[in-house]
């Protein structure tokens, strides 16, 4: 059975994917999450409602007066476009080495 997509083809497209978020990730600063992105952030990875911290995260949810912010580190940016740059000449010069 003869497979269409074969490794390097796709070592060059996720190549092109993880280059295109971690150039996105060092260019943007923070990323504001809407309301309803904030509300499932806050139930899937929040802490417990009993806490006092959960309880204080749900109401600013609720209420909408607060969104979630995620700032990414620097490092993760420059890592995702690392591995990017091996996987794009791993893909494109794969067929050399083989």
């Amino acid at each position: 059975m003869k497979i269409p997509w074969d490794q390097f083809r796709t070592a060059r497209l996720l190549a092109v994917v993880l280059l295109v978020i971690g150039i996105q990730l060092q260019v943007v600063d923070t990323f504001v999450l809407n309301d309803s992105a904030s509300i499932l952030l806050v139930n899937q990875f929040g802490a417990d409602a009993s806490t006092p911290k959960g309880a204080v995260q749900r109401v600013m949810v609720d209420s909408g007066s607060r969104s979630a912010e995620w700032t990414p580190e620097p490092w993760f940016g420059r890592s995702l476009i690392s591995l990017g740059v091996v996987l794009l000449s791993y893909g494109t010069l794969g067929r050399r080495w083989k």
